[in-house]
């Protein structure tokens, strides 16, 4: 677990790094752009579905109670915050990709690492590998969302959505790495071994990405730049 704080606190160090700027500018452009066209729709889109469960959820006392609609609200939202981070994954994958394969150079510039696969090849390798992890997300958040509607159990419910969105979040910025050594079925089964890894990079991840306006120019970066760093330093061989 300490690994992944290790690495997230170092990929502030080549953040600025000369041979990375480039991809920092393109990256936060796009991230801006994100930001104005999405930011608003989730936060009302939050409002919405908190107020159609409580129409929903049969106790009569859960519209009039205040903490539970703000339950609901927290709940809605950090489902549809789950939506966002992989429609900002899939839109700057390209860069990302790139800004993993530079880093790799500069942290092992002697090491002949495989290039990245192409725009259209990474990118439709991201479009699925993201989509597919939303599926995963989804199913187990939705069933948490269903057994949070017991009083008392939300409390508890939360955290645990929480966890399973840093699990997917962090294998989101490792594959960034990994398609360039593995196929996507290798990919889960190293994400897998290297599980307390994602999830501490996951959860870093959202907190910093959860920074209005600052953590989605940042975070994407910083996840991948530790992803990065984790697999180079800690020396885990793939298929290379």
């Amino acid at each position: 677990m300490y690994t992944g704080l290790k690495y997230f606190l170092q990929a502030w160090s080549y953040l600025f790094h000369s041979g990375l700027r480039r991809y920092f500018i393109f990256s936060a452009l796009a991230s801006l752009s994100l930001f104005v066209f999405l930011t608003w729709g989730i936060v009302g889109a939050s409002d919405v579905v908190a107020g159609w469960m409580s129409e929903w959820i049969p106790w009569s006392w859960s519209g009039e109670s205040a903490l539970f609609q703000w339950i609901l609200s927290l709940l809605s939202f950090v489902f549809l915050f789950g939506v966002y981070k992989y429609i900002v994954l899939i839109v700057l994958g390209p860069i990302l990709s790139l800004l993993s394969e530079r880093l790799e150079h500069i942290i092992s510039p002697h090491k002949k690492g495989r290039k990245v696969p192409g725009m259209f090849i990474g990118l439709i390798r991201g479009i699925r590998l993201n989509v597919f992890n939303l599926l995963k997300e989804l199913i187990l958040t939705s069933g948490l969302f269903l057994v949070s509607f017991i009083p008392g159990v939300a409390i508890i419910t939360a955290p645990v959505i929480l966890l399973v969105q840093a699990y997917y979040a962090g294998y989101g910025v490792m594959d960034f790495y990994l398609e360039r050594y593995t196929d996507y079925q290798t990919s889960n089964i190293i994400v897998f071994r290297y599980k307390w890894f994602a999830i501490v990079t996951g959860l870093l991840f959202i907190f910093l990405f959860a920074i209005p306006f600052l953590g989605m120019i940042f975070a994407p970066m910083i996840g991948v730049l530790a992803a990065t760093l984790f697999f180079e330093k800690e020396k885990i061989f793939l298929d290379r």
